[in-house]
């Protein structure tokens, strides 16, 4: 049998994806997904294109990862960039390109020097249970040093802190740092996710949030597997919009098609592929969480304005203004609200070292 089936049993066993939901999401029979599953029958051409369709829906990061493998085996570099694009399934203008240049190259240290304070105040934090589920069996919380890397202003490192860990906040950006708020247990450190200055094997847990995509890969897993302790663990979070929420998602449009198309539409944004792929970790594994973010008109504004890819001035940051008040009017005076509420997937990778 040809390679592709076998790809989709491994993007399906790791992402924890059954088989029916692949079924239902492409409208088959799951007696087909079956057959691809246990590599008795592989998909077709077209039916790859729309595995890759139905994958994207669920988790972006296993189309990804599908797409990888297949590429991997047996397609064209050209072939995996139409597929990358073609198959896209989330809005219109929401859509990834292969062919950019990767993300750690544009300039990821400085591009959040004019963003701090709008990122220090209008982020949104994350799940408790998504913290509950990075801490756990790792031990007594108070008795760990963590390390979050591309800390920004300390969000996540403070919710780690808040269990009784030690944190140390790796952030490279001067403008971030200055506006975290202080914490007694954690010390931001000027450093980067490849050389992060910190001892071998002197931490318990990595943490990422909102911040893996931004590093070189290779440079940086070398580097998290030298300060990791045996028994520790890498954990990637992110807080991705979801877009089976309606108001999230006509947000989700204004605000990407106004933004800087080489970062908020990068087909490496926000992927764990290169941890899933690492040959320095193992145990690679996939949780889902929900959250909300409730905001006002000035809450929204400062969150749209902490994000690196919008525009802060000119011809598509007045339309995006314009656009984004249009909608928010619309939606509080359905909802008799004078707020609104965005909706979120936090999706959280782990790994441990060989």
């Amino acid at each position: 049998m040809g390679k592709s089936g076998k790809a989709l049993r491994q993007v399906l066993d790791t992402y924890g994806i059954s088989q029916n939901r692949l079924a239902v999401v492409m409208g088959i029979a799951r007696s087909t997904a079956s057959h691809w599953f246990n590599e008795t029958r592989d998909p077709s051409a077209e039916a790859v294109t729309e595995i890759i369709k139905a994958l994207r829906q669920i988790d972006a990061a296993a189309a990804e990862e599908f797409v990888d493998l297949i590429f991997r085996t047996q397609l064209t570099t050209q072939r995996r960039c139409n597929l990358m694009t073609e198959t896209d399934a989330t809005p219109d203008s929401i859509k990834t390109n292969a062919n950019l240049s990767p993300l750690h190259t544009q300039n990821p240290i400085d591009r959040f020097s004019n963003r701090a304070e709008d990122y220090a105040s209008y982020r949104p934090g994350y799940p408790q249970a998504a913290i509950d589920l990075i801490l756990a069996d790792l031990g007594q919380p108070s008795e760990l040093v963590i390390a979050d890397i591309g800390a920004g202003t300390g969000i996540s490192a403070r919710l780690f802190a808040e269990r009784g860990a030690q944190v140390w906040a790796i952030e490279p950006n001067a403008a971030m740092r200055e506006a975290a708020a202080p914490h007694p247990r954690v010390e931001f450190r000027a450093a980067t996710a490849e050389q992060t200055g910190l001892a071998d094997r002197s931490v318990d847990l990595i943490t990422c949030c909102q911040s893996f995509h931004w590093f070189e890969p290779d440079a940086t897993l070398t580097e998290f597997h030298r300060i990791l302790k045996p028994a520790g663990r890498v954990a990637l979070m992110w807080n991705e919009r979801n877009f089976d929420d309606e108001y999230t998602r006509q947000h989700s449009e204004i605000v990407n098609a106004a933004g800087e198309q080489g970062i908020c539409n990068h087909v490496d944004r926000k992927s764990s592929s290169p941890l899933a792929a690492s040959p320095r970790f193992t145990n690679f594994r996939t949780h889902t969480l929900t959250s909300e973010q409730s905001l006002d008109w000035s809450s929204l504004i400062g969150l749209v304005r902490s994000a690196s890819y919008t525009p802060k001035a000119g011809a598509a940051y007045e339309q995006m203004m314009h656009d984004l008040r249009a909608l928010f009017d619309r939606w509080t005076q359905q909802t008799g609200s004078n707020r609104v509420v965005l909706s979120y997937q936090t999706k959280l990778y782990f790994a441990e070292p060989v």
